[in-house]
Order: C-alpha cells, then structure tokens, then sequence
C-alpha cells in the first residue's frame, strides 16, 4: 500500500494534462461555468413557466371564443373547426413568444418556422389536401352536425355526422360504430345528405305473377300502406305496374314517411308484403 502511495505521489498531474492537450480549471473558469449553467437552467424554468401560464391563458380564450359562438348560434360543424384553428394557432404563438423571450433571436426563430412549414408541406401533403377539404365543406355546407349521410367514400361509407374537424369529419354508424372520415375524400366524393328535408319516399318493387290478381293485390298492398302508422297519410299513398314481361308483373310502391324514421317504415311494410305472400292472398281462385 505504501509503495502505492509513493508512485502515486511521484506523478505530476499538470505534466499529463499539458501533455494529453486538456487545460486545467481555474476558479475562474469553474465560476463562468456555473453562471452559464444558472443562467440556461433560469431559462429553461422561466420557459416552463411561460408554458403552463400560456396553457392557462389559452384554455381562458378558448372559453370566450366559445362563448361567443354559443351567443352567435354558430354552425355547429363551423364553431369545431374554428376552435381546432384557433387553439392550434394559439399554441404556435406560445411556442414563438417562449422562444424569443429565452435568449432565441426573432429571425432565428421566423427562419426555422419557415424551414419547418415547408418540410411539413411536402411531408403532410395529404394533410394540407383534407385541410382544404375542411373548408370547402365549411363554406359549402353539404351537411350539417347531426345529419345522416351516405358518401361514395370507398367502402360506401355512411352515418350520422358528430364532428367537423379542421382534417377529418366524425361519423356514427347504425350499429354504434365510429368513422373518421378525412376531408379530403370526404370533399371529392358523391354525397347523399338525407336528413335535409323531413320526409323521405319510400320506394319499393314487389312482382306478380300474370296467374295473380292485381286489383287484389293493389288493394291489400294500399291497405298495409294505410295501416302503417309511420306512412304520412296526407301525402298520396301510390301502387302501380312499373314493368311487364313474359312472366311477371313489377308494381311500384310509393309512400312518405318521416325522414328519422324511413328505416322502421320500411322494415315494417316489407313484412306486412311477405306476410300476404305466405297468405297466397293475390293468388286467384
């Protein structure tokens, strides 16, 4: 252990330091470090504290912007995408404000928010596509908040509209599901809004045979029509021959029904068809 101490004792730490390239501390040096930590670490703390006071400021504007809107009786899908944009654009600006108060020049800043929005444009080019698409269906207004739709979207996609984003629109299905639609697709596509106009039509085709009566079953179909209680009575109730061929006959059948309530009509009055099919009631005697 003594013989340890003894070489140990015999290097010259100054010597190795000079040699290997490395400078040694001086308090001097030690005290500017410190400071320059202090000063960074001020930073970073005064940054965090301008991010949660930003947080609480914009969560205060975001409550009078909607506010304002509620007291304007905005568009429901409209008053969504202006929130989305304007808490975005908010938290940009909280970003910006952050930076140039920690030391980062103003130019620097304008720079990388430059570079940063071009490399982001050519990265979310789909993106930017379903953003535009959020507008056009602002402006336009194909569909509202709440109205069922059936879109040419592959897929055949169609349901009650929930949400308008800034780059995507929110459906739920019959069955409870939800769809998330982008814009974008949403905005190219065919788009079948039922729910623009209380009443909807209802049409459908029933066959007969030439061996089966028709007056017969002209009147037992207006019947099932007239026994409906979801078919508008007010509105004409209509059965007629649509189509003949060599061994059939096609009636049409066309009655109005409350728009909310087209699915449960039709259901019904196919029932009440089927039910006088397994009754042979248009069969002739």
């Amino acid at each position: 252990m003594n013989d340890i101490t003894r070489i140990v004792d015999t290097v010259d730490v100054d010597q190795i330091a000079e040699t290997v390239g490395i400078q040694p501390l001086s308090l001097i040096d030690i005290e500017s470090y410190l400071r320059t930590a202090i000063e960074y670490g001020i930073r970073v703390l005064l940054a965090i504290l301008f991010f949660i006071l930003g947080r609480l400021i914009i969560r205060w504007v975001m409550k009078l912007v909607r506010f304002h809107m509620n007291r304007t009786h905005m568009d429901t899908g409209l008053a969504q995408f202006v929130e989305s944009f304007v808490r975005g654009a908010l938290f940009v600006l909280l970003i910006v404000f952050i930076a140039t108060h920690i030391g980062i020049e103003a130019s620097s800043v304008a720079a990388l928010i430059a570079s940063a929005g071009v490399a982001i444009g050519l990265a979310l080019q789909g993106s930017l596509s379903n953003f535009a698409g959020g507008i056009l269906i602002l402006i336009l207004k194909p569909f509202r908040v709440g109205d069922y739709i059936i879109t040419t979207v592959p897929g055949g996609i169609e349901g009650v509209v929930t949400e308008i984003r800034v780059f995507c629109t929110r459906l739920t299905t019959a069955d409870n599901r939800r769809i998330v639609v982008p814009n974008g697709a949403l905005s190219n596509s065919s788009v079948t809004n039922v729910s623009v106009y209380p009443t909807r039509r209802l049409d459908l085709n029933f066959t007969l045979t030439h061996a089966q009566d028709y007056e017969h079953a002209k009147a037992s179909i207006i019947a099932i029509l007239e026994q409906e209680h979801r078919v508008i009575k007010d509105d004409s109730i209509q059965v007629c021959i649509n189509s003949i061929d060599q061994s059939s006959v096609t009636l049409l059948i066309r009655a109005w029904v409350h728009a909310t309530e087209f699915a449960e009509a039709k259901a019904s009055v196919l029932e009440g068809l089927k039910r006088l099919i397994d009754q042979k009631a248009f069969d002739q005697l």
